[in-house]
Order: structure tokens, then sequence, then C-alpha cells
């Protein structure tokens, strides 16, 4: 398992989200399926009718995409970062040399 907060960690975090999103989406389609051919049944007893199946698939992989939006800025915002301290760093290097050499 990658280190939380690096690059692999943020990828596969974003690849299991992804992989339950897709898999939501799917299930939200065949409960929509099921309610065409059926019709709204969420007043009936015992299982969970399809309409509420489908709601509740829609609602889940639309919370994951959102998820998976959050995990992708948060990692753009890591690397943004990372990038900042080396072009600071670059550019004190930089400076270092052009303060020597006019000495």
């Amino acid at each position: 398992m990658p280190k939380r907060g690096s690059r692999a960690w943020y990828d596969a975090e974003i690849a299991s989200k992804t992989e339950a999103a897709l898999a939501a989406e799917a299930d939200a389609r065949r409960f929509e399926l099921l309610v065409k051919q059926n019709g709204i049944q969420s007043a009936e007893f015992g299982a969970d009718p399809p309409d509420r199946l489908w709601t509740r698939a829609t609602t889940m992989a639309k919370k994951l995409w959102e998820q998976i939006a959050k995990v992708e800025r948060e990692r753009d915002q890591c690397e943004v970062g990372t990038t900042k301290k080396k072009v600071l760093t670059t550019a004190n290097r930089i400076a270092a040399l052009k303060r020597g050499a006019n000495e």
C-alpha cells in the first residue's frame, strides 16, 4: 500500500472510487429498467423495491464522483505545492550564483 498523500496513493484512491462509481451507475441503470417495466413500487412491503434501489444507486454514484473530484483536487494541490518548492529552490540557487559572480 502506498504512503498516504503520495501520488501513488491518490491514484489508487481514484481508481478504486472510479470502479465503485461505475458499478453503482450500472446498478442504477439496471434498477431504472426494472422501474420502467414494473412502475413505482415504493408503497409495497417486503424487500426494497427497484425504485428505492435505483435512488440509492444513483445517489451513491453521485457521491463517489464528488469524492473522486475532491481527491483529484487534493492530488493536484499537493503536486503544485511540490513544484513551487522546487521552483523556489532553483530560483534561490540561481540568485546565489549571480551574487557570487558579482562579488
